[in-house]
């Protein structure tokens, strides 16, 4: 049997859809931490887990990242500190 996301979801495909939820996301998580796809990310979804509700994220694939929303600019920078490198500009690998 063939079953098509359209005929089961159709909202899937309406122009301007998906933007309206990352509009929404955006709104309502403002603080936001975008990692790429291919970073190492042991231990997220368990970092998350503690904070149901304070969070969304959406992926990019035009970009290859991930966005991490959240509600609160501690829980934002908690989660940077934890999941991001930084580095110094101009540093080299």
């Amino acid at each position: 049997m063939f079953c098509s996301l359209s005929t089961i979801h159709p909202e899937i495909g309406q122009p301007g859809l998906f933007m309206s939820l990352i509009d929404d996301i955006n709104r309502d998580f403002p603080f936001q931490v975008t990692l790429a796809l291919d970073n190492e990310l042991t231990g997220v979804l368990d970092w998350l887990d503690a904070r149901l509700g304070r969070w969304d994220m959406y992926v990019d694939l035009r970009d290859q990242t991930i966005r991490y929303c959240f509600r609160d600019l501690g829980d934002a920078c908690a989660f940077s500190r934890r999941f991001v490198n930084l580095r110094a500009a101009g540093a080299r690998n």
